[in-house]
Formats: C-alpha cells, structure tokens, sequence
C-alpha cells in the first residue's frame, strides 16, 4: 500500500514538473503556486528544480524504506530553502543594479524573462541540500 502511495506521489510530482514547464513557456515563472508552498514551491519557476528534488527523495525511499533518510533531506531542504529566501528577499530589498543580463544564461530560452535569476538561485538550494543530506548521511555511515 505504502509502494502505490509513494508512486502516486512520484507520478503527481512528475505531473507538477511538466506543468511548471508549460507555465515557464508561456512567461509565467513567478506565478504563485500557493498550493505548492509546503514543498517549497512557491512560484512555477521554482517546481523546475524542487519538483526533480523530491522525486528523488521520493523514491530513495521507495527504494531503501529509510525514514531517517527522509527526515534529513526535508529538514536540510528547509534549512537551505528557508536561509536562501531571506537571502533573496534582502537582495531584493537593497539591489539597484543587476551584474548579470538575464539573456546570458542558457535558460532564458525556457523562462523568457528575468526569472533566470531566482532559478539560478533555488538551483543552488537545492544542490546544497543534496550535499548537506550526503555529509550527514556520511557522517552517520548510512551509505
């Protein structure tokens, strides 16, 4: 029973990813996602690489049942998520200039718009709280 939950969820959060493409197509990557918020989703843009974040964990444990597992990626996801928001809503704040044109990045194809940089930034979320989830997974000898 716990295998055909995890899938749906797994076949939903797909769903969401394609969706979240289809809303960044049509330039509208920061549109809220309200419903989306407890997993950190909060505008389309975001579901491009949160979406592909929990699928994984998602099926990690699917695969190995390890709970543990589970605990430290949502409360590393938070952790990095929730710094990295405060981090961005203080640059937008006080930030007048911006180094970077959004045209130079390979993703504004998809996005269309100044959206690259909150991407760029919950990429980088992410692949923190992938490696923050591997030192502690490491430091415990779970592997």
């Amino acid at each position: 029973m716990v295998n055909i939950i995890l899938s749906g969820i797994i076949i939903i959060l797909i769903f969401v990813t394609a969706f979240s493409i289809r809303e960044c197509l049509r330039s509208r990557a920061y549109s809220e996602t309200r419903l989306l918020f407890p997993l950190g989703i909060f505008v389309w843009g975001d579901a491009l690489l949160i979406t592909p974040f929990w699928i994984f964990v998602t099926f990690w444990f699917l695969i190995t049942k390890n709970v543990f597992v589970v605990k430290i990626a949502f409360i590393s996801f938070w952790l990095i998520r929730s710094l990295g928001e405060a981090i961005y809503w203080i640059n937008e704040q006080f930030a007048t200039n911006k180094k970077n044109k959004p045209e130079k990045f390979i993703h504004f194809r998809l996005l269309k718009n100044d959206s690259v940089y909150f991407v760029n930034q919950v990429f980088w979320q992410v692949i923190t709280a992938v490696a923050l989830t591997a030192l502690i997974l490491t430091s415990r000898n779970i592997w």
